[in-house]
C-alpha cells in the first residue's frame, strides 16, 4: 500500500509539474501607434490597433521550476458585427508586428523577370517563440489618412490592390467585435476585443469586451 500510494504521488507530482511548466499565454490591449510618413508611401499618416500576446512567468511560490517557451506561435482573427455575426465569414492569419514585411520573389526566365508572394512559404517563417515573462506584438487593423473606414491588416496588406488598403478586410465605419485566437504549442488562447471605428481617426481603438459580448 505505501509502494502504491508513493507512486500516486510521483505521478501526480509529475503531472502537477508539468501543468504549471506549460505555457500560459494572454491576450492584452495595448495604445494604438500612430505613425507619419513624409516619403511617398500608400498612405501618408497610419493609426494602427494591435494586441500583446505575453507569457506569463510563473507566480513567485513557483520560481524553482521553469515555464515552457510558447513556441511556433501562430493564430488568427475574425471580425463581428455586435450582434456576432462574422463580418467576412472567414478568419484573417495574424501578422507579428516585429515580423519583416513580405517582399517578393523575384527569378528570370528567357531574359524576363517575374515576381511572386509565396504567402504559405512567408507565413510559416512567422511563427515567433514567446519565453516566459516576454511578449510579441500582433497587428489587428489600421485606418489610413482621412478614411473613414479601416482594414483588418495582415501580410496581404503589403500586396493587396490598392495596397495597405485591403477590401477583402475593409470594416466600415462602426463599432465591431474582434476575435483573436493565439496557438502554440501545448497552449491556446482566445480574447474578445470591441474595435470602436465610428469615432475621429485619433480616438479609433480596441477596447475590452462588454460582459455580454459573445460571436456565432
Amino acid at each position: 500500500m505505501e509502494v502504491l500510494l508513493g507512486s500516486l504521488v510521483t505521478i501526480l507530482t509529475a503531472i502537477m509539474v508539468e501543468y504549471f511548466r506549460r505555457p500560459k499565454l494572454a491576450i492584452m490591449i495595448i495604445d494604438p501607434i500612430d505613425l507619419n510618413f513624409k516619403s511617398p508611401r500608400p498612405a501618408q499618416s497610419i493609426r494602427s490597433l494591435r494586441l500583446k500576446v505575453f507569457n506569463k512567468a510563473l507566480p513567485f511560490g513557483a520560481k524553482w521550476m521553469s515555464r515552457k517557451t510558447a513556441a511556433q506561435c501562430h493564430g488568427f482573427i475574425s471580425f463581428h458585427h455586435l450582434d456576432g455575426q462574422n463580418i467576412f465569414g472567414r478568419v484573417m492569419p495574424i501578422r507579428w508586428t516585429n515580423t519583416p514585411e513580405q517582399v517578393p520573389i523575384t527569378f528570370e526566365i528567357d531574359g524576363k523577370t517575374f515576381s511572386y508572394f509565396d504567402r504559405l512559404i512567408f507565413g510559416l517563417t512567422q511563427r515567433p517563440n514567446i519565453p516566459p515573462g516576454e511578449s510579441e506584438e500582433i497587428d489587428v487593423a489600421v485606418r489610413l489618412d482621412n478614411d473613414e473606414e479601416c482594414y483588418g491588416w495582415s501580410n496581404e496588406s503589403y500586396f493587396s490592390v490598392p495596397k495597405w488598403r485591403n477590401e477583402d478586410w475593409k470594416l466600415s465605419k462602426g463599432r465591431y467585435l474582434v476575435f483573436v485566437t493565439i496557438i502554440s504549442e501545448g497552449e491556446k488562447r482566445t480574447g474578445l476585443f470591441r474595435l470602436l471605428n465610428d469615432v475621429p481617426k485619433n480616438s479609433c481603438r480596441l477596447e475590452s469586451a462588454l460582459p455580454n459580448d459573445s460571436i456565432s
